[in-house]
Parts: C-alpha cells; structure tokens; sequence
C-alpha cells in the first residue's frame, strides 16, 4: 500500500493520468492485473484468498438502481435469465475503462481507453470477443 500525501501528488502531478490520490479515482493498474482482481469472483474452484462468504456478500445486490441493476460493494449487479453479472466503470479526463464479470461462465472483460468516448467501444468489442451481445451478457 502506498500511502497518498501531497508530495506523491505533486510527483505525479504531470503525469498524463493524474488525478488526485482518492478511493474512487485513483487506481493505477495493468489490464491483465485488474482481469486478475475480477477473476477473485468468477473462480468457483475455491482456490483464491477470498471466501465464498465474503465474494457472496460483495456480490450481493444493496440499493435498487434501475430495474434488474443494483448496486454492490463496488460493483453494479445485473440480473440475468442464467445468473448475476457485476460491472464497474472509470473515468479520468481523456480515459474510461469498463469491466465485466459473469461468475456463472466464468467470464471477463476488462476494456481500458485512452478516449472520453471510450464507452462506445464497450459493447462491440465484448461482443467481438465473446460473441454474445449487451442482451446476451446482461440478460
């Protein structure tokens, strides 16, 4: 853990992804680290440091956010016909990211741009790679 402090800020200050040291805005990661981190919730083979307990109570649905969604510890949760799906996105000026998890098939994506209108390639690059479209994944 690196604690945050002004003059780590003012390190990174010129950096082209700065953005100040905080919970919801400020993590720095490879792609294929982040898939790592999702894969915590998706691998059902109880091999991972993470109980079955504590991957069911971050998955669980808290707040009603529209219908079929509902928000999660840290993720958004989808109601599917075959499962749950939990996502979340990011956003820092000149970037979004997005990932997606399905724990039912064990798949992930995690999509990272270097684009304010990254978002438009969410779903057409999902599709792309898992064949399955934004109602197949979702429900």
């Amino acid at each position: 853990a690196i604690k945050s402090t002004p003059e780590l800020s003012e390190r990174f200050y010129n950096h082209p992804t700065f953005a100040p040291a905080t919970a919801s805005g400020s993590l720095v990661c490879t792609v294929a680290d982040y898939a790592r981190f999702m894969q915590v919730f998706t691998d059902s083979s109880g091999t991972n440091f993470l109980s079955a307990d504590s991957k069911a109570e971050m998955l669980k649905p808290y707040a009603d956010v529209k219908r079929y969604t509902s928000a999660g510890l840290g993720w958004l949760i989808e109601q599917t016909p075959t499962g749950i799906a939990f996502s979340h996105g990011g956003f820092n000026t000149g970037f979004k990211s997005f990932s997606l998890g399905r724990p039912d098939t064990n798949e992930i994506a995690v999509l990272a741009t270097n684009s304010n209108e990254g978002d438009r390639l969410r779903w057409p690059i999902i599709s792309g790679l898992t064949g399955a479209g934004e109602a197949d994944l979702l429900g």
